[in-house]
C-alpha cells in the first residue's frame, strides 16, 4: 500500500511539472516598437462619471506625449489625469478622462487625445482617440401658465394657477400674477371672505446657474429652475401676517 501511495505522489508530481512546462513560453518581442490607443472613440453624456481609455505598447516602459484637440476646453468641459503616458510591465497604461457637468445649453463638444509619438506600425492607426461630450441640458422655454402646489403652516393650500408676463428689456425674468394663489388667504385664515384678494404677485429671475430670485410685493424668495421639465421649487417668505412663516410652492409648465 505504502509503495502505491508513492507511486500516486510521484505520477502527480510528473503532472504538475507537465503542466507547468506547457504554460511557460518565450515571449516574442515586436519588431517595430510603438505605443497606441486601444480602440478608438467613445461617446458619454457630460454628466457620466469618469472614465479610463487604454493605451497598449510594445513593451514595457514606452512613453509618449498627449496633445489635447477638439472643440472642448480643458478645465471647462473636460479634465484629463495626464499629457504624458509610459506603459507599465504589463505592456498598458491608461489615460482618465472626466466630463464636467455645466447647466450651458452648449451642444455636442469633442475631445481629440494624440499621442505624438505613438501610433502602431504602418499607419496612423491608434495614433488619436476621439471622445464625444453630449450636452445633457435643455433650452430655458418658460410657458404662460404653470399648474402651482404649494404647502405652509403644516399643510398645504388650494392648487392654482400661475400666470407669466416677460419683463420687457430682460430675457430672464417674468412677472407672476401669484405666488401662493389667490385663494391662500382665506385658507391660512379660514375666512372665505378673503378669497382673491391679496394675491402676492412679483417677479421671478432665472440666473445663470439655474437659481431663481423672487421679488414681490408681499416678501422675497429663493429657489431652482429646471428647463428640462420646465419647473420652479421656491421657498419665500411673506410679510402680510404678523406670524413668521414661509410658503413652498412649485409651478409645472403647462407648455404654453
Amino acid at each position: 500500500m505504502k509503495m502505491r501511495n508513492k507511486l500516486y505522489s510521484v505520477l502527480a508530481l510528473c503532472a504538475m511539472v507537465l503542466v507547468s512546462a506547457c504554460g511557460d513560453h518565450e515571449v516574442p518581442t515586436f519588431t517595430s516598437d510603438f505605443i497606441a490607443f486601444k480602440g478608438g472613440s467613445r461617446t458619454v453624456s457630460e454628466a457620466d462619471p469618469a472614465f479610463d481609455i487604454l493605451v497598449t505598447s510594445s513593451a514595457p516602459g514606452a512613453a509618449s506625449s498627449v496633445s489635447l484637440g477638439g472643440s472642448a476646453v480643458e478645465g471647462t468641459d473636460y479634465t484629463v489625469s495626464a499629457t504624458t503616458v509610459t506603459s507599465g510591465s504589463d505592456y498598458t497604461t491608461t489615460i482618465r478622462v472626466t466630463p464636467i457637468d455645466n447647466v450651458a445649453l452648449d451642444g455636442t463638444k469633442t475631445v481629440e487625445l494624440t499621442l505624438t509619438d505613438g501610433g502602431f506600425p504602418g499607419g496612423a492607426a491608434g495614433k488619436v482617440y476621439t471622445v464625444t461630450i453630449l450636452d445633457d441640458d435643455c433650452p430655458t422655454e418658460v410657458s404662460g401658465s404653470y399648474a402651482a402646489t404649494g404647502a405652509a403652516l403644516g399643510g398645504n393650500p388650494p392648487d392654482f394657477t400661475m400666470t407669466t408676463t416677460p419683463v420687457a428689456g430682460s430675457d430672464n425674468s417674468w412677472d407672476i400674477d401669484t405666488v401662493w394663489g389667490p385663494n391662500f388667504v382665506g385658507w391660512a385664515t379660514g375666512d372665505d371672505g378673503f378669497n382673491g384678494r391679496f394675491l402676492y404677485p412679483g417677479t421671478l429671475t432665472i440666473n445663470a446657474d439655474r437659481s431663481v430670485d423672487f421679488t414681490g410685493t408681499r416678501g422675497t424668495g429663493t429657489g431652482t429652475y429646471d428647463p428640462c421639465s420646465d419647473t420652479f421649487t421656491l421657498t419665500v417668505n411673506q410679510n402680510l401676517f404678523t406670524t413668521s412663516f414661509t410658503v413652498d410652492v412649485t409651478f409645472v409648465g403647462n407648455g404654453d
